[in-house]
């Protein structure tokens, strides 16, 4: 009975925003129709950029401890290096 439920929950879910295929970049099940993306100020920037120039950590463990993808933090990197 609930693979049923479920089953007609992720059909209306289709129903309301379509089908969709997931950008091969998003972790499986990332997924979340609600999410906007976050926006970051520039204090917080120049914090992890200062913290991943020291170099004491690799970037995607950085990347982790600030709720970031790896990918983001490299472009602010190389943005602030211009």
């Amino acid at each position: 009975m609930l693979e049923r439920i479920r089953g007609r929950a992720s059909e209306g879910l289709q129903t309301l925003i379509g089908p969709r295929d997931p950008s091969p970049r998003e972790p499986a099940g990332a997924f979340n129709p609600r999410h906007m993306p976050t926006t970051y100020g520039a204090e917080f920037r120049r914090d992890v950029i200062d913290v991943a120039r020291k170099g004491e950590a690799p970037l995607a463990q950085i990347a982790k401890d600030f709720g970031l993808w790896v990918t983001t933090l490299k472009r602010w990197i190389a943005i602030a290096e211009r």
